[in-house]
């Protein structure tokens, strides 16, 4: 009789996933608070993404001049990102708030492990040729954020 109840529960579970529409997600105005904040995520993730790429590039070619752009692009990110958290504290008590701060400090974590190995680089620390795994699964996970992020108003 338990197993009948708990399958009939998730029937009941499922239909009505199934019956009762998502909400629908409300935009953010482009000029709002809200707006502004995850225009600067967008931003911040896109700088952090050239950073990753700029310091992939010099990694395979270890040509100084690709890590002194790779150096570039991420005070570039790092610079980014502190306008999305100064855009971000106005958020303080809400929900969006705790969402930004999360992509703040995912990006963060890849940038301060971009630098590191930027640094390895120029002091002539050639081993790995290839950025560490995290830096990859760090800025996935963090799209996905930004991608659950409301869209903004057309």
């Amino acid at each position: 009789m338990k197993m009948s109840i708990n399958g009939l529960s998730a029937v009941v579970l499922a239909v009505a996933l199934y019956v009762v529409p998502a909400q629908a997600q409300q935009c953010a105005n482009l000029s709002s608070t809200l707006g502004v904040a995850i225009q600067a995520a967008n931003a911040a993730f896109d700088a952090t993404q050239t950073s990753a790429n700029a310091t992939a590039t010099a990694a395979a070619t270890l040509n100084l001049l690709q890590i002194l752009q790779a150096a570039t692009a991420n005070l570039n990110a790092v610079t980014g990102i502190a306008a999305s958290e100064g855009a971000t504290l106005v958020l303080l008590p809400s929900a969006a708030f705790t969402d930004l701060s999360a992509i703040n400090n995912n990006l963060t974590s890849v940038t301060q492990t971009l630098q590191a190995f930027i640094q390895n680089l120029l002091m002539g620390i050639t081993t790995p040729t290839t950025l560490p795994a995290t830096v990859g699964t760090t800025l996935s996970d963090t799209l996905a954020l930004i991608q659950a992020l409301p869209p903004i108003c057309e």
